[in-house]
């Protein structure tokens, strides 16, 4: 997942135009770099994980790969994560919370997909 952008786009003055190459006369001047990508994971009240993610690539605006995992006990659970995509909100912006029954040597599998709304649990 990618953070939202840090700033704002701005429109070009039509001196600011001029003085660019004709191949770099864009008329918004948006900028590149992301906001840090925050994500929590709550389980029985409890924080298991928390943790800051830069965006990658040179210029700051890449998307964030992670892959966690954890091995918790058997039985039902009140799990919750949290994720923070933008330097803009003070609070997490995605939040999902779910009653989870585990068997021994489950697999749970929470995916973040922004197309689809959030947290996914599979």
């Amino acid at each position: 997942h990618g953070g939202q952008l840090i700033g704002e786009c701005r429109q070009r003055t039509p001196a600011e135009l001029a003085k660019l190459a004709p191949n770099m006369r864009i008329p918004m001047d948006c900028p590149r770099r992301r906001s840090p990508i925050e994500v929590e994971l709550v389980m029985d009240g409890q924080v298991l994980f928390h943790k800051i993610y830069h965006p990658s690539g040179l210029s700051g605006d890449g998307a964030v790969d992670t892959y966690e995992q954890f091995k918790v006990l058997s039985g039902s659970h009140q799990l919750r994560v949290r994720l923070k995509d933008s330097v803009k909100v003070t609070d997490f912006n995605y939040v999902r919370e779910a009653m989870v029954t585990l068997v021994p040597t489950q697999t749970l599998v929470v995916d973040f997909k922004h197309e689809a709304g959030g947290f996914v649990m599979k």
